[in-house]
C-alpha cells in the first residue's frame, strides 16, 4: 500500500508540476518591436504584422514612422496590441527609389516577461525580396523594371519566438518542462519511500542537497539542448568560442571547453542576473576590469578594455613621452603639413578629449589614485607645438568651460554626447578660422529635443540593458533650414566605414578628407554643413588615400588615448 501511496505522490505531483511549468499562460496586451536603423536619406519605415487565422498582410494591421536621413542611429518602436497571436512580422524599407543603403543595427522584441534583441543575426530571421540584397546586416534597395518595393519578411526562427512571446508563453517549453517536472516528481516519490521504509533524517537530508546539487549542474545543458533557438545579443565586444569540429586532438578539449564556457544554457540570463545583483545590492560593477562606477551616475571605461590596456596608460598619464619622443611625434606632423602645402592641400591635425579628461572629478578612487603627475600626453603635444608654424587643435578649455552649465558627455557611454560635439564643433572652426575663414552655426539655428536614456555601450560591456535609478538626458540636434543641409553620397570602392557627404548649399567647392575614429561620428552632421564634399574615412593618415582622393584640406584627429598614433 506504501508503494502504491509513492507512486500516486509521483504521478499527482507530476502533472501539477507540468501543467504549472508549461500549460500556464502567461498573459501579455501588447509586444514592442523596436528597431534601431540608419538611412542615408529621408524615408518612411511601415511594420506589418500578420495576425492568426489571417491569410495575408493589411493596412489596418501596420505602423508607419518617419526617419530622417543622415548617420545618426535612430529608434523606432511599434507597439502591437495583442488581442489575437501575432505569427508573422514584415518590415517595408520605404518608397524612396534614390535610398542608397539601410543599416538595420539590432531589432528588439520586448514584452513585460522577456527582451529578445537580434543584432549580428538578422540574416538567420528575415529574408527580403528581389528589390533587397544584403551585406553585414546592410541592405541594399534597387529599382526593377521601374518598380520599387523592398521589405523584409521574418522568416520560421523568428516567426517561432513571435508566436510563443504573443501567445503568452508557457513558464518553459514542453519538453524542458516534462523533464524538470519527472526529476522533482521522482525525487518526491523517493523521498516518501526511504521516509517510510529505509533512511534516517540525515540520510534524506544528504540525499536531497545531492539531488538538489546535479539538478543544479544539469539543468544548463539540459535546457540548452531541448532549446528550438536563443538568437540574442553579444554585448560583450568580442566574438564569442565557435564550436570546434571534434578532431582527435590534445587541443580539442580546451577549444570545446571554451565553446561550452560561451554557449552553456541561460549564460546571457545568468550572467545578466549576476550583473544586476551586483549593481543593486553593492552599487558595484560586475566587470570591474573593463567599467567602473563614477560620482554622479557616470561610468568610465578602465584599466583592461583593450589588450594594450591604452585606456588605462592615457587616463593615469604613464603613457607621457619622453623629450626625443616628443620631438618625433611633433615633427611627423610638421613634415605632414609642410608636405601637403607644397601641393596645394591645407593640413590640420588635433584631438578629441576622453570623457576622463573632462570629468576627472567623477572618476571612482580607484582611478584616480592610478594618476601619476598633473602632465598629460596632451598637454605635452599641445604644449610642444605653441613654437612651431603648425596649428594643433585642442578643444578641451571650451568643453570644461561648457560642462559649467550642461552634461557634455554621455554618462553610460564612452563618447561625447551631441551637446559636447557641437561645442567641439564651434570651437574647431573659431580655432581654425584664420586657415579655414569659415564661422561655424549657432545653436540657435537648430531645434535641440532631449530624450531620456539608460543605457549606452558602457552598460552593454556590463551585461545590463540598464541601472535602476541611472537615467541620462540626451540631446538630438536639428537644423531649422532644411535647404542648407547636406546629403549622404555613395561610398562604394572607399574604405571600411566611410561616410561621404555633399553639400550643394555651401558657399564653396572644397573637399575635404578627414581621417577619424567613432569620436568623429556626433561631429559629422555639423561639420558637413561647411564643405562641398567631405569623406570620414575610419583610419590613420594615409598618403595613399591623399593622392587618390585629391582634397583641397586634410584633416586628422582621433580621439585622446590614440594621440600617440595620430
Amino acid at each position: 500500500m506504501r508503494q502504491i501511496v509513492s507512486i500516486f505522490i509521483a504521478l499527482f505531483s507530476f502533472l501539477v508540476i507540468l501543467y504549472f511549468l508549461h500549460f500556464e499562460k502567461q498573459v501579455q496586451d501588447k509586444i514592442t518591436i523596436e528597431i534601431e536603423i540608419q538611412v542615408k536619406d529621408k524615408d518612411f519605415i511601415q511594420l506589418f504584422y500578420l495576425q492568426e487565422g489571417k491569410p495575408n498582410f493589411s493596412e489596418p494591421n501596420s505602423f508607419c514612422q518617419d526617419v530622417k536621413g543622415g548617420n545618426d542611429f535612430q529608434i523606432l518602436n511599434f507597439d502591437i496590441p495583442l488581442d489575437t497571436a501575432i505569427t508573422k512580422i514584415r518590415i517595408d524599407l520605404g518608397e524612396n527609389p534614390n535610398q542608397q543603403s539601410i543599416f538595420i543595427r539590432s531589432l528588439t522584441l520586448k514584452t513585460e516577461l522577456d527582451t529578445l534583441i537580434f543584432s549580428d543575426s538578422l540574416n538567420k530571421v528575415f529574408v527580403w525580396n528581389r528589390f533587397v540584397s544584403c551585406r553585414n546586416d546592410t541592405f541594399h534597395t534597387v529599382t526593377i523594371a521601374r518598380k520599387y518595393d523592398p521589405y523584409l519578411v521574418s522568416a520560421q526562427p523568428l516567426n517561432e519566438i513571435i508566436t510563443e512571446l504573443t501567445q503568452g508563453p508557457p513558464i518553459l517549453k514542453k519538453s524542458m518542462a516534462v523533464i524538470i517536472a519527472l526529476i522533482i516528481s521522482l525525487s518526491l516519490a523517493v523521498f516518501h519511500y526511504q521516509l517510510n521504509f529505509k533512511a534516517t533524517k540525515s540520510t534524506l537530508l544528504s540525499y536531497g542537497f545531492i539531488s538538489i546539487f546535479f539538478c543544479l549542474l544539469a539543468f544548463p545543458t539540459v535546457y540548452k539542448y531541448f532549446t528550438r533557438y536563443e538568437i540574442t545579443e553579444n554585448t560583450e565586444k568580442r566574438k564569442l568560442a565557435e564550436k570546434p569540429d571534434f578532431v582527435l586532438s590534445k587541443y580539442f578539449p580546451s577549444k570545446y571547453e571554451a565553446y561550452y564556457r560561451d554557449h552553456f544554457g541561460f549564460r546571457k540570463s545568468i550572467i545578466k542576473w549576476s550583473s544586476n545583483i551586483k549593481i543593486r545590492l553593492f552599487h558595484a560593477s560586475p566587470k570591474p576590469e573593463l567599467v567602473q562606477f563614477g560620482n554622479d551616475n557616470f561610468l568610465f571605461l578602465t584599466s583592461q578594455y583593450d589588450v594594450h590596456k591604452i585606456i588605462l596608460h592615457n587616463y593615469s598619464h604613464s603613457d607621457v613621452q619622453s623629450a626625443s619622443s616628443l620631438i618625433a611625434l611633433r615633427n611627423k606632423q610638421i613634415k605632414r603639413k609642410n608636405d601637403l602645402n607644397l601641393i596645394g592641400i591645407k593640413y590640420i591635425p588635433g584631438f578629441w578629449p576622453d570623457k576622463h579628461t573632462i570629468y576627472p572629478e567623477n572618476l571612482p578612487t580607484t582611478m584616480t589614485i592610478q594618476i601619476m603627475g598633473d602632465s598629460s600626453l596632451a598637454d605635452q603635444m599641445v604644449n610642444s607645438f605653441k613654437e612651431e608654424p603648425i596649428l594643433f587643435v585642442d578643444v578641451r578649455s571650451e568643453l570644461l568651460e561648457a560642462r559649467k552649465h550642461k552634461n557634455v558627455y554621455l554618462k553610460f557611454d564612452s563618447h561625447w554626447n551631441k551637446d559636447g560635439a557641437f561645442i567641439a564643433y564651434q570651437a574647431f572652426f573659431y580655432q581654425t578660422y584664420p586657415v579655414l575663414n569659415i564661422i561655424p552655426y549657432s545653436v540657435d539655428d537648430f531645434d535641440v529635443t532631449y530624450t531620456t536614456e539608460r543605457s549606452g555601450d558602457l552598460t552593454n560591456l556590463i551585461a545590463v540593458d540598464s541601472i535602476y535609478g541611472y537615467y541620462d538626458q540626451v540631446p538630438a540636434y536639428t537644423l531649422k533650414d532644411k535647404s542648407k543641409d547636406y546629403r549622404e553620397m555613395d561610398v562604394k570602392g572607399y574604405p571600411n566605414l566611410t561616410h561621404r557627404t555633399r553639400n550643394d548649399s555651401c558657399n564653396n567647392k572644397l573637399k575635404v578628407v578627414m581621417f577619424r575614429d567613432s569620436y568623429t561620428t556626433a561631429i559629422v552632421q555639423f561639420f558637413s554643413l561647411h564643405f562641398y564634399e567631405v569623406v570620414y574615412i575610419w583610419s590613420s593618415y594615409d598618403e595613399n588615400l591623399i593622392k587618390e582622393l585629391k582634397p583641397d584640406i586634410v584633416i586628422s584627429f582621433r580621439v585622446e588615448r590614440f594621440l600617440e598614433f595620430l
